[in-house]
């Protein structure tokens, strides 16, 4: 497949969302290795067959004062593992906690002077307690419903085997958004990237 550009982004589009999502889950680590953690990359990987535009780049072409989302062959999602030993039953609580321990849990979009990265993932081990996944996205791809869509299209696929849904396709088609003409160039005159 060859480089695919996508559409302008819209005003809208530039923002940076972090979502954590816990799942308990009573495994001892090694089975979490040795298991969980194995079908997790490989449903991620059928996922993103329908979420191309995830593995993508948001860059800013010379010849444009827009940023662009644009796809290449070999684009990569970034993916990290780690183990915590943070108290999961107290962060998956409605209880109130420091936010410090929920930061690390999701990872940092890798960012150039050429372009950004569309997504990032962090998968934290809990041993014996639970995982999270945590998501770092560029809003102008992933909003919080397409977010949600995203993990129970993951989800679908870690249950059963392609294809997807139709409700969990997701739908990209930016021109059905109307910006007021010159309204997205006002937040780029004042935050460019």
């Amino acid at each position: 497949m060859s480089n695919r550009r996508f559409p302008c982004l819209t005003f809208n589009d530039l923002t940076i969302i972090k979502r954590v999502f816990l799942y308990a889950l009573p495994e001892t680590k090694h089975t979490f290795f040795k298991s969980v953690l194995p079908k997790l990359k490989h449903t991620l990987s059928l996922t993103l067959q329908y979420f191309l535009p995830l593995a993508g780049k948001i860059t800013w072409p010379q010849d444009s004062p827009k940023l662009v989302l644009q796809y290449t062959p070999g684009d990569v999602v970034s993916v990290s593992v780690a183990e915590s030993d943070a108290d999961f039953d107290l962060i998956a609580s409605n209880h109130a906690f420091h936010a410090s321990l929920v930061r690390p849990l999701a990872s940092p979009l890798h960012v150039s002077e050429t372009g950004a990265s569309v997504i990032s993932l962090r998968i934290t081990v809990f041993p014996n307690q639970g995982f999270s996944i945590g998501i770092t996205t560029h809003h102008a791809v992933l909003d919080g419903k397409s977010t949600t869509m995203f993990v129970k299209s993951w989800a679908y696929l870690t249950k059963q085997n392609p294809p997807l849904l139709p409700e969990l396709t997701p739908f990209y088609d930016r021109n059905v958004i109307k910006d007021p003409p010159g309204f997205d160039m006002i937040k780029y005159m004042s935050n460019p990237p």
